[in-house]
């Protein structure tokens, strides 16, 4: 499990309201759970390739900002989601233990990064 990596997708100029913002409590909230991850800024024209193959597994163009999981074993790319997916994977980690013992198809943030995260 470890060695895999985040892809944090985002525009240096971010459209939408709210996108600067949202952006950075992506990259905040990435940094602050210790996940290995890289940054590719969408609105650039070198990385215009690689943002539609990044578009074509989570299914939305656009939409920034998106972060997904690269397995390095597996050579395979999951799209983790977007602010609002990450948002609700952050508020999951919060769920007291026990309840989510006894519910481990519930998602969370720490759930979904394991293997992506330095102290894992």
């Amino acid at each position: 499990m470890s060695g895999n990596t985040a892809i944090y997708l985002y525009s240096s100029v971010p459209h939408a309201t709210g996108q600067d913002s949202w952006q950075r409590k992506v990259k905040t909230w990435l940094e602050a759970k210790k996940v290995r991850y890289q940054s590719i800024d969408a609105s650039l024209a070198e990385n215009k390739d690689v943002r539609n193959e990044l578009y074509d597994v989570s299914g939305k163009r656009g939409g920034l900002p998106q972060v997904f999981i690269v397995d390095s074993e597996a050579g395979s790319t999951k799209y983790a989601g977007d602010y609002e997916g990450i948002n609700s994977l952050i508020e999951s980690d919060s769920i007291p233990a026990d309840i989510l013992e006894k519910n481990p198809q519930i998602p969370t943030f720490t759930k979904m990064f394991a293997s992506c995260m330095e102290d894992q």
